[in-house]
Order: structure tokens, then C-alpha cells, then sequence
């Protein structure tokens, strides 16, 4: 009994781990479409239907598959997206506290030089939210 327990305790660790992993995957490419590989004429499907030789029909059938794909991974993550959002929040307060206090120990040029890390950073987090709305509203 108990090694009937520990086989399943294993069995579902190894599961969880597995979902976890394909759930973080596709996370990354929701929140982080830039690390995705483009839908334009030079696509990695472009490249994989000349490799591979693969018919007209078969383009077809598998550009289908492909948005049904993106399709139901629009229902996976809708119900997670408030809390994305939520969560995003949060962290843009703790960093703002954290940027605040790290001001007070640091000289006027080197806070001109902080001002400026962030300004970046908020412009390149600004280019990946409007990516992730644009790629929700093409799925809804």
C-alpha cells in the first residue's frame, strides 16, 4: 500500500511538472511575443512547408490546425489574463518602491542615469504589452 502511494505520489509530481512546464512555455510566448517566431512571409511554417516539401493542401491543413491552436490557447489564458494584468500591477509598485529607495543612496548623476535605465525599460515593457493586446484581440 504505501509503495502503491509513493508510485502515485511520483507519477503526479512528474505530471504537475510537466504541466507546469508546458503552461510556462506557453506563458512566455502570450506575455513575451517577441520571442515567438513571426507570422510573416519568412515564418518558421514557410520555411518548414519548403523543407519539408509540403503541398498546398498540406499549408492548408496546417496553417487550420494552427489557428485552432492559437485559438484554444486564447481559452486557456483569457480567464488568467485580469490576474496577469493584476499581477504586472503589483510588480510595477514593488519596483517603484524599490527605485525610490535606491535614489536616496545614489548621486544626481547617477540617478539621471537610473531615470533613464527605467525610461527604457518602461518603453520596451510598453512595446511588449501592446504586442500581447494585439495578438488577444486577433484571437478573440
Amino acid at each position: 500500500m504505501v509503495q502503491r502511494s509513493k508510485g502515485l505520489a511520483a507519477l503526479l509530481l512528474v505530471a504537475v511538472l510537466i504541466a507546469g512546464g508546458a503552461i510556462g512555455f506557453a506563458a512566455a510566448r502570450l506575455l513575451y511575443p517577441e520571442t515567438a517566431v513571426p507570422r510573416g512571409s519568412q515564418s518558421y511554417w514557410d520555411q518548414i512547408a519548403k523543407e519539408w516539401n509540403l503541398t498546398p493542401q498540406q499549408r492548408v491543413v496546417i496553417d487550420s490546425l494552427l489557428d485552432v491552436q492559437q485559438k484554444k490557447m486564447a481559452v486557456l489564458y483569457q480567464p488568467l489574463m485580469a490576474e496577469m494584468d493584476s499581477a504586472a500591477g503589483s510588480a510595477r509598485a514593488i519596483s517603484d518602491s524599490t527605485q525610490a529607495a535606491m535614489r536616496e543612496v545614489l548621486t544626481e548623476d547617477q540617478r539621471v542615469k537610473l531615470d533613464q535605465l527605467r525610461e527604457e525599460a518602461r518603453k520596451q515593457a510598453a512595446e511588449r504589452r501592446a504586442r500581447r493586446t494585439d495578438w488577444w484581440r486577433k484571437v478573440q
